[in-house]
């Protein structure tokens, strides 16, 4: 095994010795502008990467936030326009995958698309979200 490398070995310096030492020197500098051109296109395409999670991470949060104002005065008065509201706001932005409501312990009573109002029987899988351990129940502020 260590004869058929040092054969290869023999065999690359051989070759490479028969090049000018012009040769060798662009082959040199186009390894290293190849090196500092991929390394500045791998920075610029995680900066934009991280840049669009960010957008992404700010845009959920307002829009919760917003959905949050429009829905708790209709969750308080135990009003059923939210799922119409929520319908037609999730219909309206191509941007929302799902809409989940959620009490303080966790159960989910309305989502879009889906929700469990829409079947009801004794195979129903009771669905509930897991809320954080540094949850706040008494805040005023709804968790987005």
């Amino acid at each position: 095994m260590f004869a058929f490398l040092r054969q290869i070995r023999a065999t690359v310096a051989s070759w490479w010795s028969e090049f000018t030492l012009q040769t060798k020197l662009m082959a040199a500098a186009t390894l290293v502008v190849s090196l500092i051109m991929s390394g500045l296109t791998f920075w610029a395409v995680n900066t934009i990467q991280e840049d669009a999670r960010l957008g992404d991470t700010r845009f959920g949060r307002d829009l919760g936030l917003l959905l949050a104002a429009n829905v708790a005065p209709l969750v308080d008065e135990n009003r059923t326009e939210i799922a119409r509201f929520s319908h037609r706001f999730y219909s309206s932005t191509s941007s929302i995958r799902y809409m989940l409501y959620a009490d303080a312990e966790g159960n989910i009573f309305f989502g879009i698309p889906f929700s469990e109002s829409e079947v009801q029987n004794s195979l129903t899988i009771r669905r509930k979200i897991h809320l954080p351990d540094n949850y706040a129940e008494n805040t005023e502020a709804p968790m987005v």
